[in-house]
């Protein structure tokens, strides 16, 4: 390779948006400052009705440019899997962003170890804007870990990963049917099928979370269908995951009905308690 022609392309960065035009740039700032050679970062523009397009053309040439209908976030991803032409896959949802050395680290192990499909590190979450406590990972779970609903392992979130794409295209990407949540977790479950796991406790991501009585609301709706994947796919072998993701959202639920409880609204109150009860009866007070 002469000193002109590009180092051959590494990693592949994928970054879906929907209305993303506050955040967008912040994203794909992050991704354009990570120190590797042989990186392509790809937007796909998911058919937003706000600037999102305008923000992406300032970018011109540095980043491929994908602008679609609205098909979700699970097709708008998949869209960028397919044309990916790295070695490895990385994910940084758009309203994320990621630190100095995430895509150098998160490389190494699949570099070392061919039996790794995944790479995933700790996260500093942020909420309402403000950065809490670093959320540290313990471990790197395995297929039964995932399906026990081993602690922590439901908090391997995207931003964080880098994964290898021949192993990927094997799994067929992300489910569209789980397209407002679940669709990362169910894909590592078949992820862990076909190799390891590997983790960074540095946390080098910035990750937006919603906070923890908003979650139920927003994660709700894909929750049986989640359920109905897993158990289709693993039996028994997944009923500790699917309870527990069923307890963390019903949790959620019941705490947004209590806090409108407290502020005087109780008929806002219902439509968390009506949710929470079509999830699971018993977890009514």
């Amino acid at each position: 390779m002469s000193e002109h022609e590009p180092a051959p392309i590494r990693v592949s960065t994928i970054i879906p948006t929907y209305n993303g035009a506050r955040t967008v740039a912040r994203a794909i700032d992050s991704a354009l400052a990570q120190d590797l050679a042989g990186h392509e970062i790809i937007v796909i523009n998911d058919g937003s009705t706000d600037a999102t397009a305008e923000v992406m053309a300032g970018y011109g040439p540095r980043i491929r440019q994908i602008h679609q209908v609205n098909r979700g976030r699970s097709e708008a991803r998949n869209v960028g899997i397919v044309i990916a032409q790295g070695e490895y896959v990385a994910l940084l949802d758009d309203d994320d962003e990621w630190l100095a050395g995430h895509l150098a680290d998160s490389i190494v192990p699949l570099d070392e170890d061919a039996g790794v499909v995944l790479s995933f590190s700790s996260f500093i979450p942020v909420a309402k804007g403000n950065e809490l406590a670093p959320f540290i990972m313990s471990k790197a779970p395995t297929l039964s870990d995932l399906l026990g609903g081993d602690e922590g392992s439901e908090l391997i979130l995207t931003s964080t990963v880098v994964m290898r794409r021949s192993a990927l295209v094997r799994t067929q990407g992300f489910r569209p049917e789980l397209d407002i949540a679940f669709e990362d977790t169910f894909l590592w479950l078949a992820l862990a099928e076909l190799g390891q796991f590997r983790f960074r406790s540095q946390p080098l991501v910035k990750y937006t979370t919603p906070l923890f009585i908003e979650a139920g609301l927003k994660y709700s709706g894909s929750l049986r269908t989640f359920r109905r994947l897993v158990a289709e796919r693993y039996g028994a072998a997944g009923r500790p995951l699917r309870r527990k993701v069923t307890n963390i959202i019903c949790a959620s639920l019941l705490s947004l009905a209590i806090d409108r409880l407290d502020a005087g609204a109780p008929r806002e109150a219902l439509a968390p308690l009506w949710r929470m009860a079509l999830l699971d009866p018993a977890f009514l007070p």
